[in-house]
């Protein structure tokens, strides 16, 4: 019999040993914002929202770059910036017709990690 070299793994802050699968994350997501939304009403602190944690390790739902996902999965989340007059904001995202947010790329790259993931967000209809 020969030896079985082992290696050890190392894991991005967003994995464990037995992954979750996407919709079991979203519904923790949601879940923990239920509960954020009973204490705060509609206007969540940032700082409670970098606050999440899933199975134990940080897992903030608002960054500085605007969308949130994890590797290989939809995005969870997106911020943007708004302005009171169009003309003056800095990106081109606005609510629609449909009442909805509508977001645009981030730069000008399609293929960019953030633009996929968004994309992948959009084209399983996910909630975000």
């Amino acid at each position: 019999m020969g030896r079985r070299m082992l290696t050890r793994v190392t894991r991005p802050w967003y994995e464990s040993p037995m992954p979750l699968a996407d919709a079991e994350i979203r519904a923790r997501v949601f879940s923990w914002l239920d509960l954020q939304v009973a204490i705060y009403g509609d206007e969540i602190p940032w700082k409670v929202l970098q606050s999440f944690e899933l199975d134990g390790k940080s897992a903030a739902l608002v960054t500085q770059r605007g969308i949130r996902w994890l590797s290989g999965m939809p995005a969870l989340a997106f911020t943007t910036t708004y302005s009171a007059n169009p003309a003056k904001a800095p990106y081109a995202d606005h609510v629609g017709a449909d009442g909805l947010p509508h977001y645009k790329y981030q730069g000008t790259d399609p293929n960019r990690a953030d633009n996929i993931a968004m994309k992948l967000a959009d084209e399983t209809g996910v909630p975000l």
